[in-house]
């Protein structure tokens, strides 16, 4: 069994900023964080960096009350990863750990970082969408340069139509099993305006069955589109790379979907990523 196949446990590291990226990435994104585990140690610290990166940035959205404070946490940060490849790096966590990731041969441009600083001010400044085709491409296109430049670091670059897939169904899978919660009022995300308007805006009484029944044939048609691409991927090469993995957890996630015949509530509060670096490891070694 080699280092890139067997996970090893994240220990903790002298480098600044590594462990608050580590733990940032753990407690909001579990499956990034699993599949990390597996990346080469030399690899582990820049995937924690760039992943808290993205949480830091996607936080702001649920952060701010004012749309203009909003784009100036946005600007700081686009002016943060400026200095930062001009040799200055501003007191943050994240910053610091991303430095070291570069002094240790990170390949990424400043372009990376600006192209998902991009992405998330254009999700940040949409209110709202009006299909699940319309959400799909979306949450693609802000998702998109996060696995772009996580794929950097592995060394082992997916065509960009694998790494869009991927990017896709990690996004979508994990805000699938998010609706029931944010229907209780826990957290947000921007859905459709196509599934709001079934549900109803403005409607009392609603059961847990009759949510699930107005959502079935929606989640029939996004599941199974999902699951159609990533079916047509290069699993061997997926398997191989530590950032790819998330496409093997996403799967998962639609898969147990459809196992509960689509009944959202009960397929959500039965889901678990217990002994999810076991179900990857056995994912990685068998054929």
């Amino acid at each position: 069994m080699t280092d890139n196949i067997r996970p090893l446990a994240q220990k903790k590291s002298t480098a600044p900023g590594i462990d608050f990226c580590a733990e940032e990435v753990r407690r909001c994104d579990y499956g990034l964080y699993v599949s990390t585990l597996f990346a080469l140690p030399k690899e582990r610290g820049a995937l924690f960096a760039l992943y808290a990166l993205k949480i830091a940035l996607g936080r702001i959205k649920h952060k701010v009350t004012e749309p203009m404070m909003g784009l100036i946490r946005l600007q700081w940060w686009r002016d943060a990863v400026e200095k930062l490849f001009h040799g200055k790096v501003l007191h943050h966590d994240v910053l610091h750990a991303l430095l070291l990731a570069l002094q240790n041969g990170a390949a990424w441009q400043e372009e990376d970082f600006q192209k998902l600083i991009d992405a998330y001010e254009m999700d940040f400044q949409t209110r709202e969408i009006q299909t699940v085709e319309a959400w799909q491409r979306h949450t693609e296109t802000v998702a998109l340069p996060l696995f772009s430049a996580a794929n950097k670091v592995s060394g082992l670059e997916g065509d960009k139509e694998t790494i869009a897939i991927i990017a896709r169904c990690h996004e979508i899978s994990r805000q699938l099993l998010a609706i029931p919660s944010v229907l209780a009022g826990k957290g947000k995300i921007l859905l459709p305006n196509e599934i709001l308007q079934i549900l109803g805006h403005n409607e009392y009484g609603l059961t847990k069955a009759d949510i699930e029944n107005r959502l079935k044939p929606f989640m029939q048609q996004i599941v199974g589109q999902n699951l159609a691409d990533l079916k047509t991927l290069p699993w061997k090469q997926i398997k191989k790379s530590a950032p790819l993995l998330p496409g093997v957890i996403a799967q998962r996630k639609f898969e147990h979907i459809k196992r509960y015949d689509y009944a959202l509530f009960d397929a959500a509060n039965d889901y678990s990523d217990d002994l999810l670096g076991f179900r990857l490891l056995m994912k990685r070694l068998l054929p």
